[in-house]
């Protein structure tokens, strides 16, 4: 049985590669959202300081624009991991769906090689009964074939037997007689069967 389809079973590395990359991913996004809450948190307080009319408010200025560049960079690389964790359970989901596939595939090969299997040996032992059954009978055959032969030439040896006494012993008259004797099996004897007809000239 060949079989020319070919699946690509995931690497267990590479499976636990992607689980662990998914986790770190998650703790990591969960750390930039407690410093962007605590960012979000300093940017109103500066706020809040600007709209008082606290000194220094220059300096609170570029406090602010420097606060709201780092939320901005917080806020594009929980936007990025975001997208990389999608890719991660989705090239999870695929791996998933590829070990499935393939497990199932080869559980449906592995029943129908069973079945295949099954079947050759339930030919084979018919083949070897039949074999078997077929020698004896061929054996039986010559048997039978070799006794036949046997008998034959038993039966040719008698009949010439017969014909030489005939032609040295028996006189014309009697040989039409002595041809129709019959060899009885039963009774090992020479036996003249039931006269027919007119008796030879």
């Amino acid at each position: 049985l060949s079989i020319n389809r070919t699946f690509h079973l995931p690497a267990e590395d590479d499976t636990v590669s992607l689980e662990n990359e998914h986790i770190i991913a998650e703790s990591t996004i969960e750390q930039e959202k407690v410093k962007t809450e605590e960012l979000e948190h300093q940017i109103r307080s500066l706020e809040e300081r600007l709209v008082q009319g606290g000194g220094g408010g220059k300096e609170l200025l570029n406090n602010l624009n420097e606060s709201q560049m780092m939320l901005e960079q917080r806020q594009t690389e929980i936007a990025e991991r975001k997208q990389r964790e999608v890719e991660m359970q989705q090239r999870i989901e695929l791996e998933e769906e590829t070990t499935a596939i393939v497990t199932s595939t080869f559980t449906t090969l592995q029943q129908e090689v069973d079945h295949k299997t099954q079947r050759l040996k339930k030919c084979l032992g018919k083949y070897a009964s039949l074999r078997e059954e077929m020698v004896e009978l061929r054996e039986a055959h010559d048997a039978e074939r070799r006794e036949q032969e046997a008998l034959q030439a038993a039966l040719i040896a008698e009949l010439r037997r017969r014909l030489l006494l005939a032609d040295s012993f028996v006189p014309h008259a009697g040989r039409a007689a002595v041809l129709r004797l019959r060899y009885n099996d039963d009774a090992d004897a020479w036996e003249m069967p039931p006269h027919c007809g007119a008796e030879p000239l």
